[in-house]
Formats: C-alpha cells, sequence, structure tokens
C-alpha cells in the first residue's frame, strides 16, 4: 500500500470565484491589496530624516509648514488559484508597486517592490471569509536630496505573513507583519576631499507591523466599510561605516520607530448609467502614538480625503484610480498624490 504525504489537489472555478467573493464582501480582499499604511508611513520617516539632515547641514528649510509633498504610485496585485483539497483552497499571491515621492524641490526619491507568496483559504460551511499567507518579498529604493550632495541607494529582501478571519457577517480582523534586511550606499561629498565622494556601507532591519478591526455593510445606496487598526514601523541602523572604518550618524540614532492609529470610512456607490464603474470617497485619521523623531514631531493629528472611480468588469478584477490629499491638523505635514491599482484575481 502506497501512502501519499501530498494532499490531492483539483481544480474547480466556482469554489475561487466564492472565495473571491467572500474576501471581496467581508473586506479582507481589500487588506490584503493594501499597502497604502506602510507606504504612508515610509513617507512620514523620509520627510523626518529628510529635514532633520538639512537642518544638521546648515541648510535649514524655512517655512517647512507650506511646504508639500508629493507621491505617485502604481500596483498590481493578483491571487491566481493552485487548486484546493477537501480543506483549503491555494492561490500564488503576487504584488508589484513602484513609487515616487517628492517634497518640492528638494528631495525625490523612488521605491520598487515586488511580493510573491502562497495565500490559503480554509473551506468552510457558513460562507465566512478567511486567509493566511506567507509571502517573500524584495524591494529596492533609491533618495536623493536636491539641497545637498548625497544620495542613498539600496535593496532588500525579507518575509510578509499576513491572516485574515471574518468573525460575523458584518465584522472581520486582519493583521500584518513583515521584516526586511536592507543593504545600501549612503554617498556624500567630502568636505576635506572636495568633489570626491565618501561612500558608507548602511544596513536596516525594517519591521512593519498592522492589526485592522474591520465593518463592511449597506449605506446610502452603496457599499460602505469601516476600518480601524494600528500601524507600527521601525528601522534599526547597524553602524554605517565608510572604507576607511568612520561611521556615518543617522539623523536620530541608530533606531527609528513610528507607530499611528488611524480609523477611516470608505463609501462606494455605483454609477447607474455605466453598471461595472463605481465611484468612491474616503476619509481617514490618523494620531501618531509614538514617534522617535521628536524634533520634528508637533502635529500628531492628520486628516487624508480620497476620491476617485474603480471599473469592475467582472468579480476579482479592478482598476482603480484615487486622489488623496493628507495634512495635518495644525497645518504640518501636507502631502497629496495619485494612486492607480490594478486588481487581477482569476485562474
Amino acid at each position: 500500500m502506497v501512502i501519499s504525504l501530498i494532499p490531492d489537489i483539483s481544480h474547480g472555478s466556482e469554489k475561487e470565484d466564492s472565495v473571491i467573493q467572500n474576501l471581496m464582501r467581508s473586506g479582507l480582499r481589500r487588506s490584503l491589496a493594501l499597502d497604502a499604511p506602510l507606504g504612508d508611513l515610509l513617507m512620514r520617516n523620509m520627510s523626518y530624516r529628510f529635514f532633520s539632515l538639512s537642518n544638521r547641514n546648515g541648510n535649514e528649510i524655512l517655512n517647512q509648514d507650506s511646504i508639500y509633498s508629493f507621491s505617485n504610485i502604481g500596483q498590481f496585485n493578483s491571487l491566481l488559484s493552485l487548486g484546493s483539497n477537501d480543506n483549503y483552497k491555494f492561490f500564488l499571491q503576487t504584488t508589484i508597486r513602484h513609487a515616487d515621492f517628492e517634497i518640492d524641490n528638494y528631495f525625490r526619491s523612488s521605491a520598487k517592490r515586488f511580493d510573491i507568496g502562497l495565500l490559503s483559504t480554509r473551506s468552510n460551511t457558513n460562507q465566512s471569509a478567511s486567509f493566511f499567507s506567507a509571502n517573500i518579498i524584495a524591494e529596492s529604493n533609491v533618495g536623493r536630496p536636491e539641497n545637498m550632495p548625497m544620495s542613498r541607494s539600496g535593496a532588500g529582501i525579507g518575509i510578509r505573513l499576513e491572516g485574515g478571519q471574518q468573525i460575523s457577517q458584518k465584522w472581520s480582523l486582519s493583521g500584518k507583519a513583515e521584516i526586511l534586511d536592507w543593504q545600501g550606499t549612503h554617498k556624500m561629498q567630502s568636505m576635506t576631499t572636495g568633489d570626491q565622494n565618501k561612500r558608507y556601507d548602511v544596513s536596516n532591519n525594517r519591521i512593519y507591523a498592522n492589526f485592522d478591526l474591520i465593518r463592511s455593510f449597506s449605506w446610502l445606496s452603496g457599499q460602505s466599510q469601516w476600518r480601524t487598526g494600528v500601524h507600527y514601523l521601525t528601522n534599526d541602523y547597524g553602524k554605517s561605516l565608510s572604507r576607511d572604518k568612520s561611521a556615518f550618524i543617522e539623523p536620530f540614532g541608530d533606531n527609528e520607530t513610528i507607530s499611528v492609529a488611524r480609523t477611516s470610512f470608505l463609501q462606494t456607490w455605483p454609477i447607474r448609467s455605466a453598471s461595472k464603474f463605481n465611484f468612491f470617497i474616503e476619509i481617514d485619521l490618523d494620531f501618531e502614538i509614538d514617534n522617535h523623531m521628536h524634533n520634528l514631531n508637533s502635529d500628531r493629528f492628520g486628516l487624508n480625503h480620497k476620491i476617485g472611480m474603480q471599473w469592475a468588469p467582472r468579480m476579482g478584477n479592478m482598476l482603480r484610480l484615487e486622489y488623496h490629499n493628507f495634512e495635518g491638523r495644525q497645518g504640518l505635514g501636507k502631502r497629496e498624490g495619485l494612486m492607480l491599482v490594478f486588481l487581477f484575481d482569476g485562474v
């Protein structure tokens, strides 16, 4: 007798369609595609670092409260069916993301990211949605202040774990955690050797985590989703040395930490004259719980407005374009930008 250790996996498009539909209705599919909170914390972190470095190098930016930052983001996200057995359904999860960020004419950066992994959902009879996924993540970054003779570039690799569970018809929980080992080079013009650049090796262990409570319901002839949670980001820098073993001092020391509590409300309406199109608005309210970058932490509250349209030709396929505008309640931290997301789920 031969006993197989590999579970019997079959393919069935109807099962996969019902899984995607349940993830959509519960708000958990959006949790999988929602990388904006991580991007937001990284942009805040870059802004704080830039202004601190400017002050340290004698290039203080005047009227910092009136300076805008801009971001343009493109993202592809997909779940492709790999099959199922009696207890689980399996999907290949993929995310590709490109982001450009600038602070007026003072600073520019670009980031590219690729995630790939396995997602599983549990078969059940009550049609509640749930998932668990494990991904390998790869990222490359480059940043350059326009008012200082320096730049930083590098790449990293890491892992990300995600999970979500629908706990009732309208309520769900989701969370994710990732760790990235980033290695790069910091270049700056030496004060003693003129135009010659000095190079420092930079090591950064970055950890990001978040937890969300989600409520999905119908309201005002459309679909509503309330989401509230906590987001945490920390950068832990190893000793950054040049070839002559002199150290580069990070603007906030070897550790940078920021955590944000966020509550948001998303309202989506179908466009009657174009059945495959939807119009949406979203409002986010942020509060910085903790921020180790103290000298620029004078505006803990932030309000983010989003508006956009999405085209969904079939279940699991969507093209979404949004404009967002973030502003601190005391006038600091102004930011706006565009985001284009292509969602493709299927066989």
